[in-house]
């Protein structure tokens, strides 16, 4: 079994946790990593990026969730 992870997507931390519950709710594993921020202390409020990655096997599977999450989201906006 492949057990290589590859990149997904990168998000803010809230936005991301979200969707990782959504990939580990449909038996796909994922990891989070920080991303690592260039700007200026006076800027460390902001919300920080989170790398998301998934198994190779498993990204197109996890695409497919990504662009539903997506849908759903500008959805919700829209009303």
């Amino acid at each position: 079994m492949d057990t290589d992870f590859v990149f997904l997507t990168e998000g803010h931390a809230m936005w991301s946790d979200m969707l990782m519950q959504i990939l580990q709710d449909n038996d796909i594993p994922c990891i989070a990593c920080p991303v690592q921020s260039t700007r200026p202390a006076i800027y460390s409020g902001l919300p920080k990026g989170v790398n998301i990655f998934v198994p190779a096997h498993k990204k197109s599977q996890a695409e497919e969730i990504l662009k539903g999450f997506f849908s759903n989201e500008e959805s919700q906006q829209s009303q």
